[in-house]
């Protein structure tokens, strides 16, 4: 990853902060993907200068999905128009990756305020009658 520190310097916008990489494959061949403060980057390798680099905001993003199994881990990622996917045999950067693209995209759900116990006595009469 080391070596496409050059490319993702020349890619990054004014402002924008590098949070995350991530190695791996798509159907393509080898692939970074990239995690910013503003967007994921898909940085394809290549010796070509003029590549193309594809992004999403991360505001387009509406699912990140990351799953595992004997053969690697693969994270999909689904946003306005487009389904993406990375396979990779990093499962650990995996799961961290998926679990940011889903807080910079406000995926994640609130945490749940506990619950509290509920007394059967006074919701159910009949059990209090019967365990007397």
């Amino acid at each position: 990853m080391a070596s496409d520190m050059p490319d993702v310097q020349h890619v990054l916008g004014p402002e924008e902060r590098l949070l995350a990489m991530l190695p791996g494959a798509d159907e393509r061949g080898p692939v970074t993907w990239i995690a910013t403060s503003r967007r994921l980057i898909m940085l394809t390798e290549s010796n070509d200068p003029d590549r193309d680099i594809a992004h999403v905001c991360h505001s387009c993003v509406t699912c990140v999905d990351v799953r595992s199994d004997p053969l690697g881990t693969t994270i999909r990622v689904r946003a306005t128009g487009r389904h993406l996917r990375l396979h990779t045999s990093e499962a650990v950067l995996a799961t961290q990756f998926g679990s940011l693209l889903r807080e910079r995209a406000g995926l994640v759900a609130p945490e749940r305020a506990p619950r509290r116990p509920v007394e059967s006595s006074r919701h159910y009469p009949q059990r209090a009658a019967i365990q007397r």
